[in-house]
């Protein structure tokens, strides 16, 4: 590419995708790293012509894993695949300025600005932001950073672990304490990259409301979000147990946070000795387990839902008969290898099944 503005596209044409999307006939110039590469996806996947600016030796997330045949290289990264799907790319060594101006030309053909440089871009063109808004004031500036702009953490670098222990994810995502209310092993981090898709989320979300006032009143904005802040207003439902009552809640494996624990593991052995879940009980699991159960002689007093229940519904308020479901679902599970078992689990569509992944070999989360 070259000069902005010069892309011949058709009425709802979609840039380096399958279709038209609700952004089509939008550009959006990206100038990210993990952070916010997601960002840049979800609005390439909405129809948005996404320009990655890369170095000449390409973006650092060329280098992160892993890599197709394990094989490092710029072109082998899984990681980069997965992030850029759908974008076009151009390599400009923004230390020089004719790629600084051949920048400024892209902008001003451009709708978007997806800026995760954290003040690096303005540094590197000589303009702040505001000088950025003044010289295309129809430009969206959309801006991800670590902890904001200003305040006493605004120059701390971060991480995915880092956001997801500062804003409370963590907290949620582990196993069960025991019943003194101990808990013998430390918190645990979701994988893959989880705090900067809430970010990436969050933000993609402000850019849409921007395009939309924009298209309302022709002038741009600037639309920043802080990863801390995004990920620490997203641990599920402690933020309100704290605000509204000054209530903890406490981790459990494989379910919800909760209040009191309830001791009811999601996660339960089969006769072979294989891990196996069992899912939450509304209404349409129970009417597929019971059958199931019967089958294996383990249905005992567990009766299928009433004629008239709602099979969309989730058990709320309460969880005693989810739990009481689960209950007679490990039983069940006790009694059959888990492949037959996954069978007819399937064949009835029970809410339950194995899990997949390292947990299924794992010898220390086996003798957990």
């Amino acid at each position: 590419m070259s000069e902005a503005g010069a892309v011949a596209r058709g009425p709802g044409e979609m840039m380096g995708n399958a279709g038209p999307g609700m952004l089509a006939g939008l550009r959006v110039i990206e100038v990210a790293d993990e952070r916010a590469e997601y960002t840049g996806l979800l609005l390439a996947g909405l129809g948005a012509e996404v320009v990655k600016i890369e170095p000449p030796e390409g973006s650092a997330t060329r280098r992160i894993g892993p890599f197709l045949d394990d094989q490092p290289g710029p072109e082998r990264s899984l990681f980069f695949w997965n992030y850029n799907r759908n974008k076009k790319s151009v390599a400009l060594d923004l230390r020089e300025p004719s790629a600084c101006e051949q920048l400024l030309r892209l902008l001003g053909g451009a709708d978007v600005l997806l800026d995760a440089s954290c003040g690096a871009l303005n540094e590197a063109l000589g303009l702040d932001r505001t000088a950025v808004a003044a010289r295309f004031p129809a430009l969206i500036t959309a801006r991800m950073t670590p902890f904001g702009d200003d305040g006493p953490w605004a120059d701390f670098k971060g991480s995915d672990l880092i956001h997801l222990a500062l804003g409370g994810v963590m907290m949620n995502c582990g196993y069960d304490p025991d019943p003194n209310l101990e808990y013998d092993t430390p918190p645990i981090a979701p994988q893959v990259w989880h705090a900067y898709h809430i970010a990436g989320e969050q933000l993609a979300t402000g850019i849409i409301a921007a395009l939309i006032h924009r298209h309302k009143s022709g002038q741009g904005q600037d639309v920043s979000v802080a990863v801390h802040e995004a990920v620490s207003k997203n641990p599920e439902q402690d933020i309100m147990y704290w605000v509204m009552r000054h209530v903890p809640l406490w981790r459990l494996t494989n379910r919800h946070a909760a209040e009191i624990p309830n001791h009811s593991p999601g996660i339960c052995h089969t006769k072979d000795g294989r891990w196996f879940i069992t899912h939450g009980m509304g209404a349409r699991d129970l009417k597929n387990l019971v059958p199931l159960l019967s089958k294996y002689g383990a249905q005992a007093d567990l009766q299928p839902p009433p004629p008239d229940a709602d099979l969309r519904a989730r058990q709320v308020p309460g969880t005693a008969a989810s739990d009481a479901a689960r209950a007679h679902a490990r039983r069940g599970a006790a009694l059959r290898a888990r492949l037959d078992l996954c069978r007819h689990a399937v064949a009835r569509g029970a809410g339950c099944g194995p899990p997949v992944g390292p947990l299924a070999q794992a010898a220390r989360e086996r003798a957990r």
